[in-house]
């Protein structure tokens, strides 16, 4: 019986996209038909226009109510006229083929072409980029074209913000779902008095507030909010609660009034942030209860902001909560809501990149300056309030465990004192860079100590930063984001470092910020481990591939493949999945296997351009290979040449023919699996190699996957891809590692039915670190786009008392679906709603406890688990596409090993709110002050 949520016919399935997802996608900027990458010359063409007296523009003309252009000295006949100027051609061009648009001006544009939705509103965020710009860089592009007569009337630039923005308002729909975009932009469209087209929103001081009070509705909740704040403001952090509760009514309230209000409300939320940053810096909380109010508050903030979803708010609240009569709180309770202040500050950091890294990145190659723009926007915001308190809260957690000097390296002239600031680890030579100007790029085999910070596209395997300031800065607020482990240090600290340059350290950072760092020649136990120091087991482990069956050339059924033995004729993985099939028949696609033998026979035909098959070819490469290593070759010379021959050998197996028998069983076949010719069905091909599940756990497979291939030869084109890649250079360092004859690694190809699904992602039959092994990991996008742990999906922990953490929300807007002409195709949804509904995930619990019981009693899976589930679900359908062992992975130890440094932090004995925190340390009495007692008795 098929599990059915709700009612629908639609069959679906799912793939994997992996490498595919990123070369079918490309850089096209949401489907925008324009050439990929920008022009070669943009940075040049940008300092010609900087020096230019008309930058970016050709001429000035007037633009007439009636639709006529007249020249800039021939004023419209009729009232409405206005009068800027228009881009040279070249500027055109670069925005028609590129998408880029430069030095724009508001008056007289279309708004649905500024809004540019279908684009995730590129062009509109482009604007802020270039006002950021301007207002940073003297101009920017009309450093000298501010001069130019009549190119841009202020005036006309607020008239066009004005009603832009009351157009905006009045889309209860786009407020509901783009909130934080709307606020963002009424930030930097001109349209208060007071504006330009150079400077950016800036507070004006608490006059300003009384001003806003009468240009918002007397009825309203928050009329009445504001008005008791301005009569009662005493700088108090009762006051930035006040700012808070107003920040989150405006966000409520906004679409309950008349839109004409709207723009105003917009205003007012965007001066209480920035007066409400300023304020945050002046609460020091001195007991601990204070230290979680602090960061319930700074989080109600952030998402009356819109740096959060309002079903984000809900979801996070509940753990941040505090019960007003409670006078102390259990350890576990308390790092609870540090927990979810982290969730907070990383949640909202994400919303920010998701709507700017990719105008960042796109600006960022032909301006440098544009990589300041993130952090500028977080320097006044309520965000950094928040993530300044969470860092000072983790410090005091530290400090009450004794552990203040804990993040420090020392050597016997040396000692550098570390602040923690992203999670993560990484192993390898420390390159120290004191002049910000020598490196221009950091490299990604090198932990960096450097003064140049990073900032977004930044990537290294570490970064050390210099940050004298006590608080986080804004670009290394950042590069949280990254994968990274980042940590900062005093300039000084940094220059001890100097004398480092080239040697290898192990450095880790956990997320309540402890820091270890040091040489790896010095590591022990888990340190090692976590390093990858210690030999793997599997290093040892050799494999002997006689026993396989190559005989066996007959396509096979994935439901009769139980029928046919252990895994001698094909992959573990199409073996694990019949056994899927045979648990859950109506579940699992329709598909087939090609097994080794096909493969090997293939083999034995002769090798285009040679008079040997292509089995001799290979033997007598790792022949030669194994001999020169026997008569001392340099290793790096016989890895170039078995490089090369396996490249060439690779390249003739594409362009092999495949034998008629075997053709016309692979026609015979798809049409009794599928009930369709070949080339009228849409598949996944996938290989699957003998040695699939050996190694180390978290590696990259060696096999290729194919999705959405429907033409015959198409399928055929994509069956030689899997076999060719099995002459990759990583394939031949397994070979080399784990067979015992390393000529014999085979691959078989699995051909299944693709069928569509909304959302897809992965699930682990255990919580991971820090949770329970009866807990549920699931991590989900829309779409049918491959699942990471680095990539931005909707990541839940089932727990095992029924309550369903979430750990992040999806934040990507864009994704993959099959295109009806084969392969993938991007779609965009500016809508950032939960991906998983109650009723999902309740199936979800119910598969993974069901697999969880069933997989250690059935032949090919290892009886501990835990289990890594692929899925996805459609309409309510849900289809099962691969269960497989998951032994706790590097990076699944890694982390493991980052949450056991922030274990100690807080003691067991519960917490009092209403004391001192951190607690004064207590006195050690001296040696005098101490009565000896001498007598024994």
């Amino acid at each position: 019986m098929r599990l059915l949520l709700y009612p629908h016919n639609t069959m679906l399935t799912r793939l994997f996209v992996a490498a595919a997802l990123v070369s079918v996608l490309g850089s096209n900027l949401w489907g925008q038909q324009i050439d990929s990458g920008g022009p070669p010359n943009l940075a040049e063409i940008v300092a010609e226009f900087k020096n230019d007296p008309q930058g970016p523009f050709a001429s000035v003309h007037w633009f007439c109510a009636d639709g006529t252009i007249n020249p800039a000295d021939e004023p419209c006949d009729s009232v409405g006229g206005i009068r800027h100027a228009v881009h040279t051609d070249q500027v055109v061009r670069i925005a028609r083929h590129y998408g880029i648009h430069i030095g724009q001006i508001l008056a007289g544009t279309d708004f649905d072409a500024f809004l540019d939705s279908h684009r995730f509103f590129s062009r509109a965020k482009q604007y802020q980029i270039d006002k950021y710009l301007r207002d940073t860089d003297d101009g920017w592009v009309l450093r000298q074209a501010r001069n130019f007569e009549g190119a841009i009337n202020n005036e006309d630039e607020i008239d066009w913000g004005r009603r832009f923005l009351l157009s905006l308002c009045g889309d209860d729909d786009l407020l509901a779902t783009q909130f934080f975009l709307v606020r963002e932009l009424t930030r930097d469209i001109p349209h208060r008095p007071a504006d330009t087209v150079y400077s950016g929103y800036r507070y004006a001081g608490a006059d300003s507030l009384t001003v806003l009070l009468t240009r918002i509705p007397e009825e309203s909740v928050v009329w009445s909010q504001l008005n008791r704040f301005i009569n009662d403001d005493t700088n108090d952090p009762g006051a930035v609660s006040q700012l808070a509760d107003m920040l989150w009514t405006i966000r409520a309230e906004l679409t309950d009034i008349n839109p004409d209000w709207r723009p105003a409300m917009l205003d007012l939320s965007l001066e209480l942030e920035l007066l409400l940053a300023e304020r945050a810096a002046s609460w020091r909380p001195a007991t601990a209860g204070e230290w979680l109010k602090k960061n319930q508050t700074l989080a109600l903030a952030t998402a009356g902001c819109g740096y959060l979803e309002v079903w984000e708010w809900h979801r996070l609240k509940p753990y941040l909560d505090l019960d007003p009569v409670a006078s102390s709180m259990a350890p576990g309770d308390f790092s609870s809501r540090i927990e979810a202040a982290r969730r907070t500050r990383d949640w909202a950091l994400a919303m920010i990149r998701v709507h700017y890294d990719p105008v960042v990145e796109l600006y960022g190659g032909f301006e440098p300056l544009t990589h300041g723009f993130l952090p500028a926007r977080l320097s006044s915001s309520v965000l950094f309030s928040l993530a300044q308190s969470l860092e000072s809260l983790e410090s005091a957690v530290a400090t009450a465990a004794g552990g203040a000097f804990r993040n420090e390296y020392r050597d016997t002239t040396t000692v550098v004192r570390f602040r923690g600031v992203a999670p993560g680890t990484a192993v390898g030579p420390l390159a120290v860079v004191t002049d910000p100007d020598s490196v221009a790029l950091f490299a990604t085999d090198a932990i960096y100590a450097s003064t140049t910070r990073p900032v977004t596209g930044t990537r290294a395997l570490g970064f050390i930063c210099a940050a004298d300031s006590v608080a986080l800065s804004p670009e290394l607020l950042i590069a949280q984001a990254t994968p990274a482990p980042v940590a900062a240090v005093t300039t000084d600290d940094l220059s001890n470092l100097a004398p480092f340059l080239g040697t290898p350290f192990f450095f880790a950072v956990s997320p309540a910020g402890q820091v270890v760092f040091k040489p790896t020649a010095d590591l022990v136990g888990d340190e090692a481990a976590v390093a990858g120091m210690s030999a793997a087991a599997d290093d040892e482990r050799r494999f002997d591939t006689h026993d396989l069956d190559l005989k066996l050339t007959r396509l096979i059924p994935i439901d009769s493949l139980d029928t046919y033995g252990p895994d001698r004729f094909c992959g573990l993985k199409s073996l694990r999945l019949a056994r899927l099939t045979s648990m859950f028949p109506n579940f699992v696609a329709a598909g087939f296997v090609v097994p080794f033998g096909v493969f090997r026979e293939h083999l034995d035909d002769t090798m285009p351009g040679t008079d040997r098959s292509f089995w001799s070819f290979l033997e007598d490469t790792i022949d030669r290979a194994e001999q020169w290593r026997a008569d001392g070759e340099l290793e790096r010379v016989i890895d170039h040449f078995v490089s090369m021959r396996l490249s060439q050998l690779s390249e003739a197996v594409r362009a092999m023919r495949v034998r008629g028998v075997f053709h016309d069983d692979l026609r015979r076949t798809f049409q009794d699996v599928f009930g369709a010719p070949l080339g009228t069905v849409p598949v996944l091909v996938r290989g699957d190699i003998n040695l699939a599940g050996v190694g180390e756990p978290d590696a990259a497979d060696l096999d290729v996957t194919v999705v959405n291939v429907i033409s015959e030869a198409a399928v055929l084109d994509a069956i030689k891809a899997v076999w060719a890649s099995v002459f990759s250079q990583p394939s031949y360092e397994r070979r080399q590692r784990f067979l015992s004859d390393p000529e014999s690694l085979y691959p078989s190809v699995l051909i299944q039915m693709v069928v569509d699904v909304e959302k897809s992602g992965v699930v682990l039959t255990t919580g991971g670190p820090g949770y329970d092994t009866d807990d549920v990991f699931v991590a989900f996008s829309w779409g049918v786009g491959d699942i990471t742990m680095e990539s931005r999906p909707e990541r839940y922990v089932l727990m095992h008392n029924g309550t369903d953490m979430l750990l992040s929300p999806v934040r990507e807007s864009r994704f993959a679906v099959f295109s009806a002409a084969g392969g993938l195709e991007e779609r965009y949804s500016p809508r950032m709603t939960p991906v998983l509904n109650m009723i999902e995930r309740l199936a979800i619990r119910y598969i993974a406890g069901v697999l969880r019981d069933m997989l250690p009693h059935i032949d090919g899976f290892e009886a501990g688990g835990p289990y890594e589930i692929e899925m996805g679900i459609d309409h309510g359908n849900v289809w099962l596409f691969q269960v497989s062992d998951r032994s706790l992975n590097k990076t699944a130890g890694r982390t493991a090993y980052l949450y056991e440094l922030d274990q100690n932090l807080l003691s067991e004995n519960p917490i009092e709110l209403g004391g001192a925190f951190p607690p004064e340390p207590a006195p050690v009495p001296s040696a005098d002050s101490l009565e000896v007692d001498t007598n024994p008795n």
